[in-house]
């Protein structure tokens, strides 16, 4: 059985056009950076890692969430300073994590995965909120400042489980965009708010001729 999946694993690896070397633990640390690197929630990352606590996560992965001063734009130089830790300020327990996610890192660059992504924001808003927000003349400006920051490639607005909600379609550069983009809407609204990417025609298209080409 071992040998079985090692052998659908491998194959798996060439039809993805990844490093023969990639192993399985290389998926699994590029996996849960883009968690983080999405705005995922410790909580959500430890779910889907299947850690035993918040702790264990935060023990590999704490330097790839940035922090205050990072999400505010400043310390993005810093954050990516952290990324690359001399393993001499390691603990030794995790020389190996960190090599493993710095591995993946440089997985996702030979893949042209670090460029940006095309995302869609639901923003659900609460009907109290929303509607003294548009008898305020609030809704306008909040809705014409989040326009002209995202410009989007799309934008729809109607009614989901008749709350008003927005679908918005933009390219994120970085994370530390998401909290200029939703903080409005939770303060203005106190909107339910997600964010993933998505693709386009073109893009499922390529993806599945790609899948197709190592078939």
């Amino acid at each position: 059985m071992q040998q079985c999946l090692s052998k659908t694993f491998r194959q798996a690896v060439v039809a993805a056009g990844a490093p023969t070397t990639t192993r399985a633990q290389d998926i699994r640390h590029f996996y849960s950076s883009l968690l983080i690197r999405h705005g995922e929630s410790v909580k959500v990352v430890q779910a889907r890692l299947g850690h035993a606590s918040a702790s264990e996560t935060l023990d590999t992965y704490s330097h790839l969430w940035p922090d205050s001063d990072d999400l505010t734009g400043g310390g993005r130089r810093r954050l990516a300073l952290r990324r690359a830790p001399r393993h001499g300020h390691l603990p030794s327990r995790t020389q190996r994590e960190h090599h493993d996610i710095e591995k993946a890192r440089r997985l996702r660059v030979s893949q042209g995965w670090e460029s940006t992504m095309r995302m869609m924001l639901k923003a659900q808003m609460d009907t109290a909120a929303a509607s003294k927000a548009l008898q305020e003349g609030r809704m306008p400006t909040v809705m014409q400042s989040m326009m002209e920051k995202l410009k989007p490639e799309a934008a729809y607005f109607g009614a989901d489980d008749g709350k008003r909600t927005a679908w918005i379609i933009f390219q994120m550069d970085d994370p530390s965009q998401l909290p200029a983009i939703s903080e409005p809407l939770f303060s203005e609204f106190n909107a339910r708010v997600e964010v993933f990417p998505v693709m386009d025609r073109d893009d499922l298209e390529k993806g599945l001729s790609a899948l197709g080409a190592h078939d």
